[in-house]
């Protein structure tokens, strides 16, 4: 069964890239090739972490 994320969902960081994020729903900011996201992180971090799907850090589900 595949999963299509579009920009504008939220999605839960399941990662241990960055373990304050794990398990926290994220908002997806932009969609790029290869199913790699950008998310949005919250509004105290001001910035963006990209992550790949399927990449054992960065995960989302």
């Amino acid at each position: 069964m595949s999963v299509m994320i579009n920009q504008g969902d939220k999605v839960k960081y399941i990662g241990t890239a960055l373990p304050k994020y794990t398990g926290k729903i994220l908002k997806v900011k932009k969609c790029l090739v290869n199913d790699n996201f950008i998310l949005s992180l919250p509004d105290d971090d001001k910035h963006i972490l990209e992550l790949k799907w399927g990449d054992r850090d960065g995960t989302i589900c």
